[in-house]
């Protein structure tokens, strides 16, 4: 945000306003961030969207049940935020956080059959031809 062009377009402002009014759900503290979506490219949806962040300050959960009006909750020991707008916060260290919407119930976490079993998950990665 501290570019030429960043500044003559006035990003971070662009950024914080955009946060704050709902249209992005990366927030303006964020120093890092890896983000992920499904899309539905015949009907143009996305299935889901998650972020994992690392922030410039510690996430403290409670801050984030009062500003947010969401539900605390702890998931393999972690604490965490179900947000109200079918989203889900988890605290994942001193200074990162994942977001994950829409969030996912704990019971449809691993399918009944059990956990995928792909070559990667068993630890021999394939390339695209399967050797």
């Amino acid at each position: 945000m501290a570019s030429p062009v960043a500044v003559k377009e006035k990003w971070a402002a662009k950024r914080d306003k955009a946060f704050n009014s709902g249209v992005s759900f990366l927030p303006p503290d964020s120093t890092h961030a890896v983000l992920a979506m499904q899309i539905d490219l015949e009907m143009w949806l996305t299935m889901w969207q998650v972020a994992i962040l690392e922030l410039d300050h510690e996430p403290h959960m409670v801050s984030v049940v009062a500003i947010t009006g969401g539900t605390a909750d702890e998931i393999v020991g972690r604490t965490g935020v179900a947000l109200p707008e079918d989203a889900f916060v988890l605290k994942l260290s001193k200074s990162s956080a994942a977001l994950m919407a829409p969030a996912l119930d704990p019971e449809d976490a691993i399918p009944p059959e059990g956990p995928p079993t792909t070559p990667f998950a068993r630890g021999r990665p394939t390339n695209a031809c399967g050797r």
